[in-house]
């Protein structure tokens, strides 16, 4: 029978075996929480023939559950320490994993329709997800993901917008499946987390103006997010675009960036 690798002490022992511990610069804390494993998978709905991108696999507390139940996973792990560990623990399903040491910022993306289903580093939240969904030749066709809880809900919230939530919706739908405390982990994070599940739209929601044209506008209105906006842009191009000059960036929705974006080329065409 196979160890339940959600056991703290089933952690430590393997911690121990290799010589190992949680490296705080790589984010590691590893999943000790079955609800919460569970929970992450059934929200993945993976399919037999699913390509699965898992960035950070860790001990493979994840990646176990992932191989029976897609065609391929391929795992982006950082941490070359921990790689022996990680081929014990899945080596019944080793024909279906791809095992990558390097950064996932600088990886090549697949170029088939695969899903992300990750336990990410949370210092690293913004450029995975700005890689994934803008940078991106081959966008996935969801992301499922452990995530601290505040940027959850930061990327949740309709009414507060942020530059990270603005690449979010442009891209995809994004709900919170579950909270996690962070007693779900070990070692224990400072906060607590959530599963974030992001439905990908086939394209994105910007037809009218370059995707990066946009999201530079919207960088130069966050850039001081708490000065109105008459102070970032002059007052003539928002009232053309029919914004408030006394409004922040937060309140600004996708489209309203596309049509300033629109009327900044107009002007400067």
């Amino acid at each position: 029978m196979r160890q339940r690798l959600t056991d703290p002490q089933a952690i430590r022992s393997l911690l121990k075996k290799y010589g190992l511990w949680a490296k705080k610069r790589f984010g590691q804390n590893f999943l000790a929480d079955e609800n919460v494993l569970r929970a992450i998978v059934e929200a993945a709905d993976i399919q037999p023939e699913a390509i699965i991108l898992e960035i950070g696999p860790g001990l493979g507390v994840l990646t176990r559950e992932l191989l029976p139940r897609a065609k391929k996973v391929i795992a982006i792990e950082i941490d070359r320490d921990i790689l022996p560990a990680l081929r014990e623990t899945t080596h019944f399903f080793r024909d279906r994993l791809e095992l990558r040491n390097e950064h996932f910022l600088n990886t090549i993306l697949p170029e088939v329709p695969y899903q992300v289903v990750s336990n990410i580093p949370y210092h690293l939240t913004s450029p995975i997800i700005r890689k994934l969904l803008v940078e991106a030749g081959h966008r996935p066709t969801s992301l499922t993901l452990l995530v601290q809880k505040e940027v959850a809900e930061q990327i949740c919230n309709t009414k507060k917008s942020s530059l990270l939530s603005l690449f979010v919706a442009v891209f995809g739908e994004a709900k919170i499946i579950a909270s996690v405390p962070s007693s779900s982990f070990s070692p224990p994070p400072k906060v607590d987390s959530a599963i974030l599940h992001i439905n990908v739209f086939e394209t994105p929601l910007l037809i009218r103006q370059p995707v990066q044209k946009v999201f530079s506008t919207a960088k130069q209105g966050f850039s001081q997010k708490r000065k109105k906006l008459k102070n970032l842009f002059p007052e003539s191009l928002l009232r053309a675009t029919e914004v408030d000059p006394d409004a922040r960036a937060e309140t600004l929705s996708v489209f309203d960036w596309e049509r300033l974006t629109e009327n900044i080329r107009k002007e400067s065409s």
